[in-house]
């Protein structure tokens, strides 16, 4: 008696019911969707960081100073150099060195600065219009010991010792705002100081009769009077 195998997609387990195995017929389905989708993101993603790599390494070309000028300098194509510094608005491109020969400075510049446009004054007039340079002697104490060309300064009025408060107070003026322009070492021990400071025009007598004038440094921004 002759008996036929079983079908290829069964098998028999020991001790168990018949299982069926399924026999895949086909190539298993794809998700074209998917996987264009998934492109598209990673090149949007390679695209956003190109943007921020560019934006952050970004760096313009700007005018620098060469040496030490002090205010009132008329000045000279030798005077500047470029350089290329991630700087903001605040600064003199240096697509405008040909125009800024002759230009006079309003305040001193160190070596190395960057040329801001607020330092440039008019072709050859010092120290501007409606500007007053006036020399003040300073007695020991009565200004800080790092006094610097270009810092913004408030000349007041200092206390006399020779006379009593109220007399003192009713002698008190109104002080002066200014900017540093030069700074002279005293001749000897005890002496004055002297200080030159850049003031408007309508308050330059004031700041030379100040009795016992007394200097006050000021921030660069945000200033506010003591």
């Amino acid at each position: 008696m002759s008996s036929s195998a079983p079908p290829a997609s069964r098998r028999w387990a020991p001790g168990g019911p018949e299982r069926r195995q399924n026999v895949p017929t086909g190539s298993p389905r794809r998700k074209p969707g998917w996987i264009i989708g998934g492109a598209a993101v990673v090149a949007a993603c390679a695209v956003v960081v190109a943007v921020l790599t560019s934006a952050a390494g970004r760096r313009d070309t700007v005018l620098v100073v060469v040496r030490d000028l002090p205010a009132g300098h008329v000045l000279q194509r030798g005077d500047l150099r470029t350089a290329e510094v991630a700087a903001d608005s605040g600064v003199v491109p240096a697509s405008r060195a040909r125009d800024l020969a002759g230009r006079v400075l309003r305040m001193p510049l160190a070596k190395g600065a960057l040329l801001a446009p607020g330092v440039i004054g008019s072709y050859g007039v010092y120290p501007g219009e409606g500007r007053a340079e006036v020399a003040v002697p300073l007695d020991p104490g009565a200004a800080p010991p790092r006094l610097q060309e270009g810092q913004h300064a408030y000349l007041t009025t200092g206390p006399d010792t020779t006379t009593d408060a109220k007399e003192d107070a009713d002698k008190r003026t109104d002080g002066v705002m200014g900017i540093v322009s030069g700074v002279r070492k005293p001749e000897s021990a005890g002496a004055p100081r002297v200080v030159t400071l850049i003031v408007e025009t309508g308050a330059a007598q004031r700041a030379v009769k100040l009795p016992h004038p007394r200097l006050v440094v000021l921030p660069a921004e945000g200033r506010q009077v003591p």
